[in-house]
């Protein structure tokens, strides 16, 4: 039934993000609690769903729990993000956090650490749920490893808002070749300066070559005198 909603929805240009992916039984102390299940029981139980939701309801986007999957964080779980996720479902698109709790974003419970945005960029949770984000909430920002999860980051988002779009355009009989929206032709410019340049170029080797003509001419004149 999610799945159909979230085909739905997206039919109408709605970007789903359906939560929590994983293992999130309750409300109350979830925050950074550890569960411990085997492989099997979390396929069966826990990922089904939402395996129906990217192959059935084409999903793009999903929010992570704020639970640990043994001792993994959910959000920053490679193996559920990534293999699971986008390399065995075929998933694309984008996972968002639940609501951001770090060390960085808020001060007053260092202890309480349930998210690692440079975790979560590496593993495949590409935003983070927070009113204040900053880059300052990154240890890393430099190395290259760094760089190209957040690059992965900003594609996934971006790809989820165009797969929507383009979703919710083609579902209403658009042949998917044509052009979705209105594009505006810039005026080219430089086509008019082109042949310009040109013009002036021809212009000049065409006098340099009558005047290059026209000077033995004169000389053979004078000579005949």
């Amino acid at each position: 039934m999610c799945a159909y909603e979230v085909y739905g929805a997206k039919e109408q240009g709605v970007t789903a993000y359906v939560k929590h992916i994983a293992v999130n039984d309750s409300d109350s102390g979830r925050n950074g609690a550890f569960k411990w299940l085997t492989e099997q029981n979390l396929r069966e139980n826990y990922l089904l769903p939402f395996e129906y939701i990217v192959k059935v309801g084409k999903g793009n986007a999903f929010m992570s729990s704020v639970d640990r999957i043994g001792s993994t964080r959910a959000s920053s779980s490679y193996a559920m993000l990534t293999s699971v996720l986008r390399n065995e479902w075929g998933f694309r698109g984008t996972v968002i956090t639940d609501f951001y709790q770090s060390a960085t974003a808020t001060p007053s419970k260092t202890s309480d650490c349930i998210h690692d945005v440079d975790e979560c960029v590496r593993a495949g949770n590409s935003q983070i749920l927070h009113s204040d984000g900053k880059v300052s909430m990154f240890d890393d920002t430099k190395s290259v490893t760094s760089q190209r999860a957040i690059f992965n980051s900003a594609k996934d988002i971006l790809y989820s808002y165009v797969d929507t779009v383009n979703f919710a355009a083609t579902s209403q009989g658009l042949d998917k070749d044509s052009v979705i929206g209105n594009s505006v032709e810039p005026f080219r410019w430089w086509i008019i300066l082109v042949v310009v340049i040109n013009v002036v170029i021809v212009g000049v080797i065409g006098v340099w070559l009558w005047l290059l003509l026209k000077k033995p001419k004169k000389a053979k004149q004078q000579s005949k005198d």
